[in-house]
């Protein structure tokens, strides 16, 4: 009985919040060392399973009707897994290839002890990992740039309201700096053509680089212990922003200048330079946030970045704000204890996460 198994990683973004989701704007985010883990099993019988822990009780049951997966009871908790199966099998049925039943199995390290999530990307590595494990399941060559375009076409189709540059990170792995594609531009087009036809296509003013960071860079993750959607979050802020054109034009023009400040910086291990992008990015999302009546960063998410820099780094707000993360760069080594002992005392959790960069074979 054949078996495939995979993982995505957790993603954190650096840098680019918000003015990401404009078409042509960037940001620079990076894949961690935590886990979304997939493995399929070929059935023997009409139908299969999906079992996800946690958000399951129990593993889901389900037969293939006109070449679609149709559970036998309602499960809302899998609509990003099932998204992801529909999009992929798909793709696989427009290459000539015959669908097979299989049991699907979910196991998460997103998630701290309690259940809540970190801030790291849950949604966006359960659609790559079953994305890529479902073309490794039925052997077909994949490129990054074909899982995240799948994985794209999935969450577009559940009319996510994102950028998806966690999803370029999560699949891509590493330092990568990433501009959103027009995204209205893609959707038109899918709806006309087919999702082979459309992952082959070119999505203008995508582009996804992968940026070479050294390992000595000092890098914390900070997480307050309130998870915030950043679905809800950035919706508002798009609700919000013709509110002020001018004020929004301003936010994006100082994102964009902010990212392509980091990510030379980071490549030239410039920490005078690191830290002034750092800062000038979470200025621009503070103001940001305060015209468009959106928080962006709490009172525990600027204790956080004032603790870092008071020992000499540069920290900022992680991914919609709102709660969750915060990231910070300590530029003295022999200060790192200090800022997780202070953030600690704070009531802020060091996540001892490490940057991940995947293997050819992963």
């Amino acid at each position: 009985m054949r078996e495939v198994k995979t993982k995505a990683p957790g993603k954190l973004y650096i840098a680019g919040e918000y003015a990401v989701v404009e078409p042509g704007y960037s940001a620079i985010l990076t894949a961690v060392d935590l886990f979304i883990h997939l493995s399929l099993t070929e059935a023997e019988g009409p139908g299969g399973t999906i079992y996800s822990a946690g958000f399951t009780d129990q593993p889901a049951k389900w037969q293939r009707i006109k070449n679609e997966i149709q559970l036998n009871t309602p499960a809302p908790a899998l609509h990003y897994v099932l998204a992801a199966i529909q999009t992929t099998e798909a793709y696989v049925t427009d290459l000539g290839v015959p669908l097979k039943t299989y049991h699907l199995h979910l196991k998460s390290e997103l998630d701290n002890d309690a259940g809540y999530k970190l801030g790291v990307g849950s949604s966006g590595a359960v659609t790559v990992a079953v994305v890529r494990g479902l073309l490794k399941f039925y052997n077909q060559a994949f490129t990054d740039e074909l899982v995240y375009k799948l994985s794209v076409l999935a969450q577009l189709q559940l009319g996510v309201n994102s950028s998806f540059g966690d999803l370029a990170a999560i699949t891509y792995t590493g330092w990568i700096k990433y501009t959103s594609f027009e995204r209205e531009t893609v959707r038109a087009f899918f709806e006309k053509h087919s999702v082979k036809e459309t992952v082959e296509t070119i999505w203008p003013k995508l582009t996804i680089e992968r940026l070479a960071i050294p390992e000595a860079i000092n890098f914390l993750i900070g997480w307050t212990g309130r998870p915030a959607s950043s679905d809800q979050l950035v919706g508002a802020v798009q609700e919000k922003k013709q509110q002020s054109h001018q004020q929004y034009q301003y936010f994006l023009q100082e994102s964009q200048t902010a990212v392509d400040q980091l990510a030379a910086a980071l490549t030239q291990q410039n920490t005078e330079a690191m830290a002034a992008a750092i800062h000038k990015n979470r200025c621009a999302l503070v103001q940001m946030g305060q015209e468009t009546n959106v928080q962006i960063e709490t009172p525990l998410l600027t204790n956080l970045c004032e603790i870092a820099q008071h020992h000499g780094g540069a920290a900022k707000t992680s991914g919609a704000g709102g709660g969750d993360s915060g990231i910070a760069f300590i530029f003295n080594e022999k200060k790192i204890a200090a800022v997780i002992s202070d953030w600690q005392a704070a009531g802020i959790t060091h996540l001892p996460l490490t940057i991940y960069q995947k293997s050819i074979t992963t």
